[in-house]
C-alpha cells in the first residue's frame, strides 16, 4: 500500500475538470488505510483475496501513524469537499456520493479517529430462498456502527468496539434467516410472537442486523399492515455503562424511529415501529446468583422468555461459561412439544425450536475459558446416553440444556506480518 502523498490526484478549482473514477479510487484507498476491516472477519479466498494479501504485507500501520501523511490526506479531503460543495447537487447525483464519502473520511482522519472512535459500514446480503414470493426484494442491508474508544483501565469496556465474531454471526443470520427463526410464517402471521435476546451485545452489530433483516422482509411481506410492535422484539444487552451508551446510540442511528429508554425502569416500545429493538443492562453474575438463591428481580427483562438467544465472543473469563448457562436456563423458552416425543423435537428444530447461537473465537490466551463451554453444556449424545443408562423417559426427567451441533469456521486476518487464520467455534444449544 502506497502512502496518500503518492496516489491522491491533484485537485483543480473546477469539479468538471475531475474524472469521478480516479476520485472514487483514491477515496477507497484512503478508506483502506484509515478504516481497516474488523480483524478476523474476512472470508477465506474470494475475488478480493489477492488485494487483501497485498495490503496485509504492506506497512499500513506505519502509514496510518505518519502524521505528515494524515495531514496531507486531511488537506486533500478538505479541498475536495470545498470544490464539490460549490456545485449544485442536482447537477450531478454522483457529486453527493463523493462529498459524503469524503466527509466521512475527513471525520475519521481529523476528528473521531483522534479520540479512538470511528464509524463502520457493514453490508450483508439476505438469502431469499425461503421468500420466493417476494422476488423484487432488495437483498442488501447496510448497518452503520460506531466503535467507541477502548478504556484500557477497564476490561469490561471491550464491547465498545466491534469484534470479528459479531460480523460472522451477522453474516450467518443474513445467509440462513430461517435457522434464526425468520420465516414467511413469522412475518405473515400476526398472531405469532417472537423475541430475541443478545448477551454481551457490545456495539449492537448482530442485533441491529437481525432487526434490519426483519424490517426489510416485513416491508415487502406486509407493507400496509398495522403491526403489533411488541409481537416481535429484539433486546440487546450489555453491562458496562459506556458500552450501553454506545449501543443505544447505534440502535438509534440505524432505526431512527426508535427512542431508547435510558431509565431502565420499564420496557416501553414505540407504537408504530417494527421490529421493536431495545438496549438493556444485564449482569450475568446477577442472573447466576438469582438462580442459585432462588430469588426474583423486579426489572422487566427478568420476566421475559426468548425464542432465540445469541452471543458472540462472550466467553473470555473463567466464570463466564457458568454465568452464561444460568442466563440461558432463565431466559430461553422451553419447547411446547411433549418430552417423550424426541423424534418430533428433532424434526421441529428447523422451524420453531428455541435456540442459543454461540460463536466464540478459539484464542490461545483463552483456551481454558472456551473449553468450559463444553463442560457446562454437555453434548446432546452425552445427555441422551446418560438417560438411557438410567432408563429415564417421558416425565421422569427434566429439560436439560445441551449442545445440538458444533462447527468450526475459519476466517482470514491480516496484519503487518501477513495473513493468519482465525478459527471460530459455532455452537447451537437448546433444551432436550
Amino acid at each position: 500500500m502506497d502512502p496518500p502523498t503518492t496516489f491522491l490526484p491533484t485537485l483543480k478549482r473546477n469539479s468538471s475538470s475531475h474524472s469521478e473514477e480516479p476520485l472514487m479510487s483514491a477515496l477507497e484507498l484512503l478508506h483502506q488505510i484509515y478504516l481497516p476491516e474488523v480483524r478476523g472477519s474476512a472470508r477465506q479466498g474470494g475475488a478480493d483475496s489477492e488485494t487483501k494479501s497485498q495490503l496485509a504485507t504492506a506497512t499500513i500501520e506505519s502509514i496510518r501513524a505518519d502524521t505528515f501523511e494524515r495531514s496531507f490526506a486531511i488537506q486533500w479531503l478538505t479541498r475536495l469537499i470545498s470544490i464539490y460543495t460549490q456545485e449544485p447537487s442536482n447537477a450531478n447525483p454522483s457529486l453527493s456520493v463523493i462529498v459524503d464519502r469524503a466527509a466521512a473520511l475527513l471525520a475519521i482522519c481529523a476528528g473521531a479517529a483522534a479520540s479512538g472512535a470511528l464509524t463502520r459500514k457493514f453490508t450483508f446480503q439476505i438469502n431469499l430462498q425461503s421468500f420466493e414470493f417476494v422476488p423484487d426484494l432488495q437483498t442488501d442491508i447496510s448497518v452503520f456502527i460506531r466503535d467507541s474508544p477502548f478504556e484500557s483501565f477497564d476490561t469490561s469496556s471491550v464491547g465498545a468496539q466491534t469484534w470479528g465474531s459479531s460480523c460472522i454471526l451477522s453474516e450467518l443470520i443474513a445467509q440462513t434467516p430461517e435457522a434464526f427463526g425468520i420465516s414467511p410464517k413469522l412475518l405473515l402471521d400476526d398472531s405469532t410472537s417472537f423475541h430475541v435476546l443478545e448477551l454481551g451485545a457490545g456495539t449492537g452489530l448482530t442485533s441491529i442486523t437481525y432487526g434490519k433483516i426483519l424490517q426489510q422482509l416485513k416491508s415487502v411481506c406486509q407493507p400496509s399492515t398495522q403491526v403489533n410492535d411488541a409481537r416481535i422484539s429484539i433486546i440487546a444487552t450489555d453491562f458496562h455503562p459506556s458500552v450501553l451508551s454506545n449501543l443505544r446510540f447505534n440502535i438509534s442511528e440505524n432505526f431512527s424511529g426508535q427512542r431508547q429508554n435510558d431509565s431502565e425502569l420499564s420496557f416501553l416500545p414505540p407504537r408504530d415501529y417494527f421490529p421493536t429493538i431495545q438496549a438493556s443492562s444485564l449482569d450475568w453474575a446477577r442472573v447466576h446468583e438469582m438462580l442459585l438463591n432462588n430469588t426474583k428481580e423486579d426489572h422487566w427483562i427478568y420476566n421475559m422468555e426468548f425464542d432465540i438467544i445469541i452471543g458472540t465472543d462472550i466467553i473470555y473469563e473463567n466464570l463466564h461459561a457458568s454465568w452464561i448457562k444460568s442466563c440461558i436456563e432463565h431466559f430461553l423458552r422451553k419447547p411446547s412439544l411433549p418430552l417423550c416425543n424426541q423424534d418430533s423435537i428433532i424434526s421441529d428444530r428447523l422451524n420453531n425450536y428455541p435456540l442459543f447461537h454461540l460463536l466464540v473465537p478459539l484464542r490461545r490466551t483463552h483456551s481454558r475459558d472456551v473449553a468450559m463451554v463444553e463442560v457446562v453444556f454437555p453434548y446432546e449424545e452425552t445427555v441422551l446416553a446418560d438417560r438411557n443408562m438410567k432408563n429415564e423417559s417421558g416425565d421422569d426427567y427434566l429439560w436439560e440444556l445441551a449442545i445440538l451441533s458444533q462447527e468450526d469456521i475459519t476466517r482470514d486476518a491480516y496484519t503487518n506480518e501477513g495473513k493468519e487464520d482465525v478459527v471460530y467455534r459455532y455452537y447451537k444449544i437448546s433444551w432436550i
